[in-house]
């Protein structure tokens, strides 16, 4: 029986070294980068150069599978800023974001299942000459709560995602 053992793991070692074996099934498959749910997400602004920051927002929303597919993630940030989609790169997800009255806008998401991390920062006022550059940084936690509740209405939605 014990060498039954030993061939079998031999085995393994061998065809995991040409390149063959150890994945799991259903390893070829995409693996789901966030849950679809109701999601809390911390979000603390921070504007470099001010002494004192805004106190942290939270919020909760509903996030589906085509949502999640499309990168539609609703971070909260500038109030003229809304995130149009993004693009995934394997655990991160980079935000396309457009703001009305802000020249740049550029996001970024580290996504594990339940949890998400990430920031996105706007500029006000690009650097030129004479000019310093002005940005505005607002630094997010996610986490995933629970189910999405049935449609009541009373979901909170962050400004960016209306």
């Amino acid at each position: 029986m014990q060498h039954l053992r030993i061939k079998a793991g031999l085995a393994v070692i061998v065809l995991t070294l040409l390149g063959g074996v150890a994945a799991p099934v259903g390893a070829g498959e995409p693996e789901q980068v966030l849950e679809p749910g109701l999601w809390e997400v911390v979000t603390r602004p921070t504007f470099p150069g001010v002494p004192a920051h805004p106190l942290p927002k939270t919020d909760r929303f509903c996030l589906t599978s085509s949502d999640i597919a499309a990168g539609l993630i609703p971070v909260r940030m500038a109030p003229a800023c809304k995130v149009l989609g993004g693009t995934y790169k394997g655990n991160q997800l980079e935000l396309k974001i457009e703001c009305a009255d802000m020249p740049q806008a550029s996001g970024k998401l580290e996504l594990a299942g339940k949890t998400f991390t990430g920031r996105v920062e706007t500029v006000a006022v690009p650097g030129q000459e004479g000019v310093g550059r002005v940005a505005f940084y607002y630094n997010h936690s996610g986490n995933w709560f629970s189910a999405c509740p049935p449609s009541d209405g009373k979901t909170e939605t962050p400004p960016s995602a209306k």
